[in-house]
């Protein structure tokens, strides 16, 4: 993945800030959690080259996916004598012999122990060479008198060691490690938190987790705009790849890459002199279909073999993976309850419950009360316009499927166009009208979603505006703020909620443009939850209607909000 222009930089600089406050003695270690192709990897290594050279530091990388036990262990050490070279601008030997030989002349007292170790793995006494295997940071450490960075990559592939619970161990030379950082990377974000919270109690609370989020709207245009500098990306091109993608910056990557591949070959191909570049900037709307094409709906696109191994994986989930390949195209084509998900798959509720279990244990799905989800919504519109139509084909001919993904990329298209036009007001509008009783699960919270039978909204202010939605037994007061939302803001939420006579059941401000810290305790207080950008576009997805972006929108309430702003719209 390159990143030309680095949006990651705040975490990038609060993992450095973690690492210089080990020298004061002040110790927290961090999990990075996230899905695949969100740049945990490349934050790792850009942390590791950013050490190298220094002296203060031994920096170490390791990714803990191994062949076996035997590889695992020799990466591992010798990933920590590669640092020891690497801390003094010094290049290591890479043949693992030659530099176990090097090393013994800078740090004797820790090859010796290395030696040890490997008698013990020949006497078949795994267990205690694992464990011997973990304390080696620490060994190396005082006899350097040098402070370590530890950076390990998909660190959950450790719980494979041949010994009874290596996290265990872990956590034991972790507590014991005063002089070391770790700093882990997850793409199983659940198995993550599970290992944090259970293994790793003894620490208490010692590791703290940053979650690494798809890009947002401002992250990914300037991103974009850096990768193509010479080129104009409007609201709609960002947001059609930005909804496309679902921000995943890996997938942006491919794309970017292969659209600018293509606006070369024209430049090239028609001679375009450079004093008439200036005057076909924007790229044209045929560049981006014809990347999506070649990278997801093409044999040899890059996007389209990464989904096409995801199925080989989940087919060998068990003997029979028929019904597993089937839940997930039902959840691709927005059956999201059991109910719906059993029809499709023609199985009883109790065999889908077994399914949908599965899926959610091996994180190919996330449960959200009562919704089942693929989070990976550039993977469900392959699932839906690619895969599951090829599989309903009765001859080889593959021009409807290539006309319906075609079509299919139009409609998101002009969604993205549209999508001013209806602005803020109306997406959360179009939300309210889907809830049917259901119990949704977001950022760990439950909560109901009742059936409205009337839903109403105004602008309050410039700033703000009110919704009021009311069913048989419940009434929701709502205000929604583009803007970042201050103590002002709450204040005349609270006086507005006094304006009705029957009493409010929910109070929500839905803050997409954030919520200052004040105005977030003040809203606790007058029991009024807060939904961020991250909650609502969580409950927008659940809902399968289009995440709002932010950061690229042309218009904050939409055109039309001033017409129908006092009317009263039947759910």
């Amino acid at each position: 993945m390159r990143m030309s222009f680095c949006v990651r930089d705040q975490i990038r600089f609060h993992l450095r800030k973690r690492i210089e406050a080990l020298e004061e003695g002040y110790r927290q270690n961090v999990g990075l959690i996230g899905p695949d192709g969100m740049g945990k990897t490349y934050l790792l290594e850009s942390i590791f080259h950013s050490l190298i050279g220094q002296s203060r530091f031994i920096p170490v990388y390791f990714d803990a996916e191994s062949v076996d036990y035997d590889n695992f262990a020799e990466r591992w050490i010798g990933a920590m004598l590669t640092g020891v070279f690497l801390s003094q601008s010094v290049q290591p030997p890479e043949n693992y012999q030659s530099l176990l030989r090097a090393a013994a002349l800078i740090v004797p007292v820790t090859v010796g122990r290395i030696e040890t170790l490997q008698k013990n793995f020949r006497k078949e006494k795994i267990a205690t060479s694992v464990r011997e295997l973990f304390s080696l940071i620490g060994t190396l450490s005082d006899e350097t008198g040098k402070k370590v960075a530890l950076l390990i990559d998909e660190f959950h592939a450790i719980e494979k060691l041949p010994a009874n619970d290596p996290f265990v161990m872990m956590g034991r030379e972790i507590m014991a490690q005063k002089n070391t950082i770790y700093i882990v990377a997850s793409s199983y974000a659940a198995r993550a938190k599970e290992i944090f919270r259970d293994k790793f109690s003894l620490l208490f609370g010692n590791f703290e987790i940053v979650e690494i989020d798809a890009f947002d709207g401002d992250q990914a245009e300037k991103w974009i705009k850096s990768r193509i500098p010479g080129k104009q990306f409007g609201a709609t091109e960002i947001k059609f790849l930005l909804r496309l993608t679902g921000g995943n910056p890996q997938y942006l990557d491919i794309l970017i890459d292969r659209i600018e591949a293509q606006v070369t070959h024209i430049e090239s191909a028609h001679h375009i002199p450079t004093f008439e570049l200036d005057f076909e900037k924007k790229v044209p709307k045929r560049s981006f279909f014809d990347a999506v094409y070649e990278e997801v709906f093409s044999e040899f696109g890059r996007i389209g073999l990464l989904f096409r191994n995801r199925i080989d994986l989940c087919s060998r989930m068990a003997k029979d993976s028929a019904p597993y390949l089937k839940a997930l195209v039902a959840l691709a084509c927005g059956r999201r309850k059991m109910l719906g998900i059993s029809t499709f798959i023609e199985k009883k509720n109790r065999e889908t419950k077994k399914i949908l279990d599965r899926l959610v244990h091996e994180e190919w799905v996330c449960r959200k009360g009562d919704f089942y989800i693929l989070n990976d919504v550039f993977f469900r519109f392959w699932l839906r316009e690619v895969f599951y139509k090829k599989k309903q084909l009765f001859t080889p001919e593959m021009i409807k499927v290539r006309q319906s993904f075609i079509e299919a990329l139009e409609r998101q298209w002009r969604e993205c166009e549209n999508s001013w036009r209806d602005g803020l007001a109306m997406t959360v509008e179009k939300l309210f009208k889907e809830f049917r009783n259901d119990v949704v699960e977001v950022g760990q919270k439950r909560w109901q979603c009742p059936q409205f039978s009337e839903i109403g909204f105004r602008p309050t202010n410039e700033k703000v505006i009110t919704f009021y939605a009311k069913g048989p037994r419940v009434r929701w007061l709502c205000q929604v703020a583009y803007e970042p939302v201050k103590e002002e803001e709450i204040a005349s939420f609270i006086q507005e909620s006094k304006k009705y006579k029957k009493r409010i059941l929910k109070k929500i401000m839905i803050a997409v443009g954030g919520i200052e810290q004040n105005a977030k305790l003040m809203a606790q207080e007058a029991r009024i939850q807060v939904w961020d950008l991250k909650c609502f576009n969580a409950l927008l997805d659940l809902y399968d209607i289009p995440k709002f972006v932010m950061g690229v929108e042309e218009d904050k309430y939409g055109s039309n909000v001033g017409t129908l702003a006092e009317g009263v719209y039947q759910a």
